[in-house]
């Protein structure tokens, strides 16, 4: 006598193809792939220097945000020159208004936490006013092609407006 499948069996048979075909899609993508056409994005090349009361700022991240909250950053050297990167591949940002800011302590630590994300771990020092970080005032207008945008900031917060 021959006895039906249970119903576990008829499931098992029913969600395997569809189960198959959802890792293949997952395995092979959808087609975009990773590889990113940058020529299309006209990415401008932008570099300069940072500055704290005359004397040049090493190890400053410098952001340029735009609304949508999109950024490239660099990270000045020991001279305080920076070059934005878009990704960690490629240089340059996507040309339009941006909002400049500058961290000492994002720079020192990318990965590094608030208090009130892990009390267990103090946040890095901020070496910068905040004036230039979070409450950052400062805007460029990035064009396409190249450009340096140098900024000597001030420790009184008198370095405002647009570049």
């Amino acid at each position: 006598m021959i006895t039906p499948p249970s119903r576990s069996s008829q499931r098992f048979q029913f969600l395997l193809p569809r189960l198959l075909l959802l890792v293949g899609l997952c395995i092979t993508g959808c087609g975009g792939g990773l590889n990113t056409d940058y020529g299309k994005l006209d990415l401008a090349s932008v570099t300069g220097t940072v500055k704290l009361d005359g004397q040049p700022l090493a190890g400053v991240l410098v952001k340029f945000e735009d609304e949508e909250q999109r950024f490239s950053s660099g990270i000045t050297d020991s001279a305080g020159h920076y070059r934005l990167m878009f990704n960690s591949e490629k240089s340059g940002v996507l040309p339009g208004a941006k909002i400049v800011r500058f961290s000492s302590a994002a720079a020192v630590d990318p990965e590094a936490a608030s208090e009130e994300d892990n009390p267990e771990r103090p946040a890095a020092k901020e070496n910068i006013p905040a004036c230039y970080n979070k409450e950052s005032k400062i805007a460029v207008d990035v064009k396409s092609g190249s450009q340096s945008f140098d900024f000597d900031l001030k420790a009184d917060c008198s370095t405002t407006g647009s570049l």
